[in-house]
């Protein structure tokens, strides 16, 4: 009797791990003409996903998504051994997306700042215990590789010309064996529905910005909210002068460009290692590592920022000395 397959995903967060998910979810029925079914989110403990398996009717293959696997591997909040223990019956693939290192933290650094928790300064956030144990790339692998086997293991760069369609969606469904290659380009006319754009994030200014009038500021929350995403003015296309030159400067970083290079040269052996054991026989696992700095332009801001953070020790718990409120109502 042949084995039903598993697909594993696993992370890393940052990678578009949301996006997949509300694929999966929002094409069930899509995804069992296929023979595919997806138990989901979260999926971290043994004997919930057991519990859902066992829920599903027919012989369909499995898709299991959660990147929460891959950060709390190590740690009471998923039982990571136990899992695979109750997976042994199945043909596992442990899939697992990793973004260039520089992108991976300033993604991470600016989730913290968006929320209001975490390290409110990045060499904080850097030194942080559960920021490290999740950049522990070969050795969290590893975990897995020892307990699905080495063959099992399939590793993925979150890089858009390296994504088919440079779309993570896409790029998952054929790496999985979901869909062909060669029938991507039917996607959409097969039935399949995109899902909506999941943790659109705003700008690095807006960001920092935020934190700013959150932490220094005491500014209330909602208000926050609205200055962090509040929608960026796009002229109409007939108010474009014909032949006009198209703004090609690049995004503003939240990070230096010597933050950049240095977390860059300290993760990269790790992913040519990580290249050599589990990748293919390409010659690099990221196409581009930013060696540049003349490409990197950093937000204004971040010097404000960082005088501020400095003049109250980094601390994320900042007294003021004046609160305030903004009233827009008024």
């Amino acid at each position: 009797m042949k084995r039903r397959k598993v697909i594993l995903h696993i992370g890393t967060m940052k990678t578009g791990t949301s996006s997949i998910q509300a694929a999966l979810k929002g094409n069930k029925a899509w995804l069992a003409e296929r023979g595919w079914a997806f138990v989901g989110w979260p999926a971290r403990r043994a004997e919930v996903l057991t519990r859902r398996i066992t829920r599903l009717t027919g012989d369909n293959d499995i898709v299991i998504s959660d990147e929460g696997l891959w950060h709390f591997a190590d740690s009471l909040r998923s039982d990571t051994a136990a899992m695979a223990q109750a997976l042994k019956p199945y043909d596992v693939t442990v899939m697992v997306y990793f973004r260039r290192p520089d992108e991976f933290f300033e993604s991470w650094f600016s989730q913290g700042l968006k929320r209001g928790t975490g390290s409110i300064s990045f060499s904080k956030f850097e030194t942080s215990a559960f920021v490290r144990a999740g950049s522990q790339f070969v050795e969290r692998l590893n975990i897995f590789a020892r307990l699905y086997g080495t063959e099992a293991i399939r590793i993925a760069p979150f890089e858009r010309s390296q994504l088919a369609n440079g779309d993570i969606v896409s790029d998952f469904l054929t790496r999985s064996g979901i869909v062909p290659r060669d029938e991507l380009a039917q996607l959409h006319d097969s039935g399949f529905v995109p899902s909506p754009d999941q943790n659109r994030s705003p700008d690095a200014a807006r960001i920092l910005l935020g934190s700013l009038l959150r932490q220094f500021g005491k500014v209330d929350p909602q208000i926050v909210e609205m200055v962090m995403n509040a929608p960026d003015y796009m002229p109409e296309v007939q108010d474009m002068p014909t032949g006009a030159i198209v703004d090609k400067t690049p995004k503003a970083r939240l990070l230096y460009a010597d933050e950049i290079a240095r977390v860059n040269a300290r993760y990269r052996p790790a992913f040519a290692k990580l290249q050599e054991m589990y990748g293919d026989a390409g010659d690099t696992f990221f196409r581009d590592w930013c060696d540049d700095p003349k490409r990197i332009v950093t937000t204004p801001l971040r010097g404000a920022y960082d005088i501020l953070c400095a003049s109250n020790g980094g601390n994320v718990a900042l007294k003021p000395r004046r609160r305030f409120r903004l009233n827009f109502w008024s």
